[in-house]
């Protein structure tokens, strides 16, 4: 029934603006009158102006005779201009192409419309609308089923030095048993450059139970990092309860902040907002001095892919416009 009065509203309208349209086209229109015609009906006027004044006495009779025969003259000449042109009002033909295209430009556009456009889509009121994201966000698919259908991320080119560097770190970093948070830290920021997000989750899962209540806003940004980098930018209700523990935890952490706010969106986080492990980033970390820099330097083994293998500090998946953070700061009870 909505589609009906659609199609009916809108081929009303168009039926009015092509009417209107070619109503101007089709309507007579009279020729300008010649020049002649308007020069004797100045002269009309100034004759009967020449009266006028005669009559209030501001023009003698004598100047007032001179003045009218004057303009009888011209009057006249005018007169001969005109017989001699022949000029009549005539009418202008109709002009039936421009008519033509206004009917064929109408039922152009609703036969586009028709084709490109959904005549038949029923109408969506904000209630329905907002009632159907809320379904959406409730069942959307959990993490564990979007990563197993995610295509495993390429694995970056890195030299041997910096394999044989994470094959002691894994060997003497257990997730399920290491106790060395430094150790935790590094295998999980290590192995997400790596495109390892398992391992990552593991070992970021880990810093989290040995620290208890007293676990920050970092850690848990940190794994819902992993969990979103995992499933290639997609926000799972999993990933979303690690933001909603980060913000209990700091309402102002910039990386819980921006991923919650997708979450909230059912939106895969854009990709130029995961760019932050990247070489350009870790190397503006490395060169931009701040406060304690020189006590403090990192380093970063050659060929690593992504983050210092010695900072101690996840980067946090923020946008591209945002300054890298100046120094590698250490986590509270790190060392």
């Amino acid at each position: 029934m909505e589609t009906i009065w659609f199609w009916t509203v809108a081929v009303a309208m168009t039926v009015i603006v092509a009417a209107f349209l070619i109503r101007s086209l089709v309507r007579p229109h009279e020729q300008a009158a010649p020049a002649a015609v308007q020069d004797m009906q100045v002269y009309r006027d100034q004759l009967a102006e020449a009266d006028r004044d005669l009559a209030r006495g501001t023009l003698s009779e004598t100047e007032a005779q001179r003045l009218k025969t004057e303009i009888a003259r011209r009057l006249l000449e005018a007169d001969r201009a005109l017989q001699t042109e022949g000029a009549t009002p005539a009418r202008r033909g109709i002009g039936w192409l421009p008519v033509a295209v206004t009917l064929v430009a109408g039922l152009a556009a609703l036969a586009l419309y028709n084709r490109v456009g959904l005549p038949w889509y029923p109408d969506l009121p904000i209630a329905e609308r907002i009632a159907m994201a809320d379904e959406a966000m409730a069942t959307r698919p959990s993490q564990a089923v979007v990563e197993a259908s995610t295509p495993a991320p390429a694995a970056p080119a890195v030299d041997a030095d910096f394999t044989a560097l994470m094959d002691k770190l894994r060997a003497a970093v257990d997730p399920a048993t290491a106790t060395d948070l430094r150790g935790l830290d590094l295998l999980a920021r290590n192995e997400a450059a790596l495109g390892n997000f398992a391992a990552a989750q593991a070992a970021q899962r880990r810093i989290i139970a040995l620290q208890g209540d007293a676990a920050t806003a970092e850690d848990y940004a940190g794994l819902a990092e992993i969990m979103i980098r995992a499933t290639g930018g997609y926000v799972s209700p999993e990933a979303e309860v690690e933001l909603v523990h980060a913000l209990e935890r700091d309402p102002r952490n910039g990386s819980a902040l921006f991923l919650g706010a997708d979450a909230g969106a059912g939106w895969p986080v854009r990709p130029g907002f995961l760019a932050c492990g990247s070489r350009s980033c870790a190397k503006a970390r490395r060169t931009r001095p701040g406060p304690g820099r020189s006590a403090n330097r990192s380093r970063r083994s050659p060929g690593a892919p992504g983050f210092p293998i010695s900072c101690p500090r996840r980067a946090a998946l923020r946008p591209a416009t945002w300054p890298p953070p100046p120094t590698c700061r250490q986590r509270t009870g790190r060392r």
